[in-house]
Order: C-alpha cells, then sequence, then structure tokens
C-alpha cells in the first residue's frame, strides 16, 4: 500500500489524478493507494443530491465558491482549508468484495485517530461518517467501479464551519458539524494528524 501526500490540490485537478490512479490499480499497473490532500474552498454534490441541499446558491457565488457534481455516494458537502481528505483507491476485488465491510473499515480508521486527541468518535447505524457525541467530524462518500475505490473521506481538523452554514451537508442542519481543533481547544498540526492517520490507516486497513 501507497500514501501520497499531495498537499494543498484543486478539486478538479485532485479528481482527474483519482480517474488516473483508478485506471492503473484496475489493470494491476500499482498498488492499493492512499492520497492525502486538501482543497481550496469548493462544495461537492453525490448521487443522492438534491436542490434543496443548497438553499441559496448565490451565497455561494459571492464567495466564488463552485459546487461540482460528483459519482460518489451521499449528497452535499464543504471541502475547503483545515480538512484533511483521504482518497484511498483500493481493489476490493482482494478484500471480499465487501463495501459496506469497506466502509466501516474507513470509519475505524478515523475514530483510531482520534484517540491520539483524547476523543472518542462512533460510528451511527444508519449515518455513514464518524460522530462524537451526535456532532458529525468526518464525511464519507465513494465511488466503486470494477471493484476499485475512488473519493473517500474527509475530517475537520480546523475548519471554518461556516462555511458548512450555507448547505445542508449529507442532508443534514449545518450545525450538526465540528471540527476537531474546537474539540481540544488549540488548532491541530496538520502534519502530525497526517501522520496519525496514516499508521491508523496501515494498521487497520493493511491486511482488512
Amino acid at each position: 500500500m501507497k500514501f501520497l501526500n499531495l498537499g494543498e490540490v484543486d478539486y478538479k485537478q485532485c479528481y482527474e489524478h483519482q480517474k488516473r490512479l483508478h485506471k492503473l490499480r484496475v489493470e494491476g499497473v500499482i498498488p492499493d493507494t492512499v492520497l492525502l490532500v486538501e482543497h481550496p474552498h469548493v462544495i461537492t454534490a453525490g448521487r443522492s443530491f438534491n436542490t434543496g441541499d443548497i438553499p441559496d446558491k448565490s451565497v455561494l457565488d459571492n464567495y466564488g465558491i463552485k459546487v461540482i457534481e460528483v459519482d460518489r455516494g451521499g449528497s452535499v458537502t464543504y471541502h475547503g482549508p483545515g480538512q484533511l481528505i483521504c482518497y484511498p483507491i483500493i481493489d476490493l476485488s482482494k478484500r471480499k468484495r465487501d463495501i459496506h465491510r469497506f466502509l466501516d473499515n474507513i470509519e475505524t480508521v478515523v475514530i483510531n485517530a482520534l484517540t491520539t486527541y483524547g476523543i472518542k468518535g462512533s460510528s451511527l447505524r444508519g449515518k455513514r461518517g464518524v460522530w462524537v457525541d451526535n456532532k458529525k467530524i468526518a464525511s464519507i462518500g465513494i465511488g466503486i467501479k470494477r471493484w476499485v475505490t475512488y473519493h473517500g473521506v474527509a475530517i475537520n481538523l480546523n475548519v471554518d464551519l461556516g462555511y458548512f452554514k450555507m448547505i445542508k451537508p449529507c442532508g443534514y442542519n449545518s450545525n450538526i458539524m465540528v471540527s476537531l481543533n474546537d474539540l481540544i481547544h488549540q488548532d491541530v498540526n496538520l502534519d502530525e494528524f497526517k501522520r496519525v492517520f496514516e499508521q491508523s490507516f496501515k494498521d487497520f486497513m493493511g491486511h482488512s
């Protein structure tokens, strides 16, 4: 399994990169590959998107924030500074072809990483993502073609939660979102969290 820390990358540029890697993984040219990235401000709308999830698009336009419709599961979410996004390009044909188990495992990776910061995260039945005291700290939405995954999970670390107020994230009221820095009352070192997250991913997903 290979990890690529790409830093801040434009969303569309990163999506094209995912598609290239996905093709190479399907062909068996590359091993399972995990991208760790950050994006400039953007709203993405998944396959469950409905127009009511963006109450006033003119507000987004005023901030110069684009809405991009994508081929992942889930509804609408926000990506921006202070958020770590993980895109696993993983061949599930080598892992029992169990999509639900894969999503459960991604949640567990995030939960395990959060324990390093003294935070108890959890999974909630019927509500994808990672939650802390009924607040959502990580959102998950994947795509899968020929049993190879793409898209992934976004974890709020030092996020300005005001941007979520422009939408109904994952169909919920925006006040359901939370960021790690608010929980631990200090800014999170992104490089440090990436190291913690990568180790958690290796420990739990290396053979899952």
